[in-house]
Formats: C-alpha cells, structure tokens, sequence
C-alpha cells in the first residue's frame, strides 16, 4: 500500500529556507543586546566617541539584515501556504469526486484545509522555527556565567510544563468543541438547503432551536477550552517577568561580588528573553497547533495515496460495447445478506435502445449509477470495449458517457458551460448542436442573456423540466458512445418526450449505445429490449408482447391486476400518476 510522504519531505525546500532564514534572524536580533554590553563595558568606561559611533553602525545594520530577512521568512511561509494549497486543493476536489462525501463531511474537510492554509500563512508557523535555537541561547547564557544559564534553564522546563498541562487539560474540551461546531454547521447547510420545505412546514422555530441548542453546546465547549488555556497563558506570561527580574536581580548580585561586568546584566536578560519568548508564543498559540495539526491529519488522511486515484494511460477511443458481468451492491451499514442489486448481468450494444422498467425501490436507479461510473459496486465488473472501468482515465470514460441522473444538478456557471461540461475550449456550435437535439435550444434563447444564464445557484431558477432538457443536452454534447439515462422524461411534456425519442433514435442511429430507466410505457416503442428488475435481480421481456397503448398520458399503476400475458408486462412497469 502507498505510503504518504512526511510533511517535511514534500515541503523540504521551503522548510530548509525558513530555518536558513530563521538563522539569520536568530543571529541578527542578538545586535542589541551586544550593543548594550559594549556601551556600558567599553564606550562608558573609555569615553571613546569612534567606538560608540561604529558599534552603533554595526547594530543598525544588522537590525537592517533583520529586517530584510524576517520579511523573506514571511513571504517563504506564505509561498508554503501555497504550495500546500495547490498541492491539496486538486487532490481534494478529486476525492470528492471519486469518491463521494455527505455535505457535512466535504464542509468539515474543506475547514480543515482552509485552517492549515491560513496556519502556514501565519506568524505561528514561523515562531516554531525559532525553538531550535533556544539551545543557542542557552550556551551563550553559561559564557556570560553559568548560574544565569542554570536559572534560565530551569525556567524553561517550567514553562514547558505549562505547555504540556495547557495542552491535556485543554485537549477534551478542543476536540467537542470542533465536534460540536462540525455538527452545527453540517445541519445549518442541511436546513438551508431545504429552504423551501422549512418555510412551508413551519419548521424554522423548531430548526432555529435545535440549532442553538448545538451551536451553544460547541460554544460552551469553546470556552471551556479557552478559560483553561487562558490561565496557563497569563501563568507563563507571569512567570516569564518574574524569572526575568530575577535574573536581573542575581546579575546585579553576580556584579557587586565581582563575578560579572555590569554590562552583562542587561545582555543575560536580553537573551534569557529571546530563550523563553519562543516558549511563551507556543502556549498563547496552543489551540491553533492542535487544531490546524488536527486538519492536517485528516486533510492526509482523506487525501492520501491509497485514498486516490492514480493516472492511467489513455486508451484507444472506445466503439461502445458496455459490459456488465454479475454486478452486485450492498448498501454500507446494511444487513447481512442484504443487496439492492443481486448478480446483474447486461451486454449493451451499439446502436440499440434498453429500456429498464420496474417498480419503485426495485434498485433500476441503482443500477445505471454503477453503468455510468457514478457508484462503485460492491462486487462484479464493468467494461468498456473489454477495458475494465477501472483501467479508464476519469476524463475518457466521462467524455463517452452522456449520464442523465435521476435527480437533476446544474453546476454555478453559465448554460453553455454546463452543456460543454466546463470544458475551457468548447466549441459553441457543438453546444447549439445538443441543445438543439435536446429541445432546448429555443427555450435558452429565451432567457435574457440565453446561453450565459447562470444558473446552478445563480441568477435563474429553472423549472425541473427545464432543467432535465439542459441535463439531456449535456449528456449528448460531444456525440458520446453511450447514453445512460435515468427516468430523463418524468418532468416533460408530450412535446418534451417527442424530443427526447427524436434525440435517442438519432443517437441510436449514430451508434451510441443506448439505456434508459422510466415509468412510462410510451418509450417502449423506441425500445429494442425490455428489462425488468425485481428486488434486485432482473429478467429481459419479450417485446412482442408488449402491452396496449395506456389511456392517460403512456402511464400504467403500479399492482394492477392483469390475467393475459401483455398485461403481466403492465404491472410490472410501474408509475407514478402524472403530477
């Protein structure tokens, strides 16, 4: 199995320039201190001008250095921030492509990304490269006297035990917390989506309060957190002046025993400072640590090799044979023994229409999912032209397969862009060319800004047939070798389901391989097989028996009694009465 590469080896080179970096810095921000001590064991005690004048230039220059090298260390840290962010970002998007997540999971991974890009991007991440040379700091410390470096040490240790306390005491707590807040937000979208539904059923008092109820559980959690990880933090803080007055304090007595210049005062307290300010910035910054440490884990986890799909080569383009052998589906979590589709077999030629019928729940939806690619099954294969589905690039096999889902989805951007599928360098004549052949065209041209409508969140809300007419014309955009589609005339008219007839009959005429799920009989006609599904297994029909021409709009009932053969075929396609 693949294995993840460590952090530090996929960002080695701008982890190795910000501890390059972070040493000159280190090194640069020692010029005062020495400043001090010479000024007071050296220009003071000689009264000589020259040699106030050039140590004086000195440290100025080196705050100069300073200066330019902390702010390459920023901009390294913000080009890791987006190395890290277009590294992520395509694998992210791929996984959830590939492999689809409940809304509440991609809202979670996707504030877990943004939490460590914004973590990368900050000073916290910088801060850390200044630990590794608290060692440093300490060495001088016992050249200036080795009391002073013992005293310091000690304080360390302390603060370091601040740290570890803050971080167990608080790490409960931080972990509900995000739970908490996940679950919030996760049911918020849910509501929100359901707009319509809240408002006619009345539910928004009951919503709004079940979502304060979670809201302030995370937020109770929150401030737990933060209460405790406060204390630990004015604790160190505390500390951190106390240790250096006494450190002031035992150099004032080092000096008046003879033991210590009185310059050194000031350069012990200067870096016994810079030795614990690092220390000091990780408890005030422990909440953002863990956490973005936290995203990052599960942003790897998601992410990772084995979690993803490697490329594969392009195959030759495919004729249109779709194969599939003995395919099975268990739902996850459900009952042993349970399967929505129980060892179904189809071959699917070029240049022929299936029809599946079936009642309702059956598992035909189910079915032509696992067809077009869009659910994995849990046993059986899938082949294309002999080609396994898994040896396919993604893009090849979408770019043949025209997929109608049951429930139709528009995607934010313009109508021309959805039937092109976003491909960048579409050719509109192709597009007018779908549309055309899905009905479409005309009403397009009738919005406002016809083929740049945005929709899919955006300016238009289209009617459900309007929209499975643009779904439909998408599906046929590029001439693909195979049409799936999912009940694609439930929401149209009679006008509507003649242009869809036209539409598969002239594909079937082209070539493409044909299938397609419905509960109205009328499609029949253009059928060259019939199949069944029945809890899961399936049967072919024989089209010479096919029943009598329905009365009311091609629909049948679901259960009705039948005694003669046609009519057996009638009950089993079951319908929905027309809306």
């Amino acid at each position: 199995m693949p294995v993840a590469e460590p952090f530090y080896r996929v960002y080695l080179p701008h982890l190795r320039a910000l501890f390059a970096f972070s040493i000159i810095t280190n090194l640069m921000i020692l010029a005062p201190s020495f400043h001090m001590l010479q000024i007071y064991d050296r220009v003071l005690s000689s009264g000589s001008k020259p040699t106030l004048f050039f140590i004086t230039l000195i440290a100025i220059f080196a705050l100069v250095v300073y200066g330019v090298a902390e702010t390459i260390r920023t901009k390294v840290s913000q080009r890791l921030a987006a190395k890290y962010t277009v590294s992520v970002a395509d694998k992210l998007f791929a996984r959830f492509a590939n492999f689809p997540q409940s809304p509440m999971a991609i809202s979670k991974y996707l504030r877990d990304y943004g939490t460590v890009r914004t973590f990368l991007s900050g000073r916290t991440v910088i801060g850390l490269f200044d630990l590794p040379f608290i060692p440093f700091f300490l060495l001088l410390l016992f050249f200036v006297h080795w009391s002073i470096f013992l005293v310091t040490l000690g304080g360390i240790f302390v603060m370091a035990l601040f740290s570890y306390l803050n971080g167990k005491m608080t790490e409960q707590s931080r972990t509900k917390s995000r739970d908490m807040d996940g679950e919030a937000i996760g049911f918020a979208q849910a509501a929100f989506s359901r707009g319509e539904d809240v408002r006619t059923l009345g539910l928004l008092p009951n919503f709004i309060t079940l979502w304060g109820h979670r809201t302030a559980s995370a937020l109770i959690a929150a401030e737990d957190a933060s209460d405790k990880s406060a204390i630990f933090f004015s604790l160190s803080k505390a500390f951190r002046q106390i240790l250096q007055v006494s450190i002031m304090g035992w150099g004032a007595f080092l000096v008046l025993a003879g033991d210590m210049s009185g310059g050194k005062i000031f350069l012990a307290s200067m870096i016994s400072g810079k030795a614990l300010g690092p220390i000091e910035q990780v408890i005030g910054s422990w909440e953002q640590i863990t956490k973005s440490y936290a995203s990052y884990k599960a942003v790897e986890e998601l992410t990772g090799p084995e979690k993803t799909l490697s490329a594969r080569a392009m195959l030759p383009e495919p004729v249109g044979h779709l194969h599939a052998k003995n395919l099975i589906y268990v739902p996850k979590g459900a009952a042993p023994g349970t399967r929505i589709i129980n060892n179904i077999s189809l071959q699917l030629k070029p240049g022929e229409i299936v029809v599946v019928v079936g009642a309702s729940g059956a598992g035909k939806s189910t079915f032509v999912r696992m067809l077009a690619g869009a659910l994995r099954p849990s046993a059986g294969e899938l082949l294309m032209d002999n080609a396994q589905y898994d040896q396919w690039p993604t893009e090849q096999w979408g770019r043949n397969i025209g997929y109608v889902a049951q429930e139709v989805n528009l995607f934010p951007g313009t109508i021309a862009d959805n039937i092109a599928r976003f491909d960048a360098y579409f050719d509109e004549q192709t597009v007018y060319k779908a549309a055309k052949a899905a009905g479409v065209h005309e009403m397009i041209l009738g919005l406002p800004k016809g083929y740049q409508s945005i929709v899919g969140m955006g300016e238009f809300q289209l009617s459900m047939g309007q929209r499975q007419n643009i779904a439909l014309a998408r599906a046929l955009y590029g001439t693909p070798k195979v049409l799936i589609l999912d009940e694609p005339n439930a929401h149209l008219d009679q006008y509507g389901e003649g242009m869809l007839f036209n539409a598969l009959i002239a594909a079937k005429k082209q070539g493409a391989a044909v299938i397609v799920v419905s509960q109205r009989t009328s499609i029949l006609k253009i059928a060259n097989r019939t199949m069944r599904i029945v809890k899961g297994q399936a049967e072919f029909l024989d089209r010479n028996k096919r029943p009598a021409r329905p009365t009311q709009a091609g629909q049948l009932a679901v259960g009705q009694k039948m005694d003669a053969e046609s009519n057996r075929l009638k009950r089993s396609v079951a319908s929905e009465s027309a809306a």
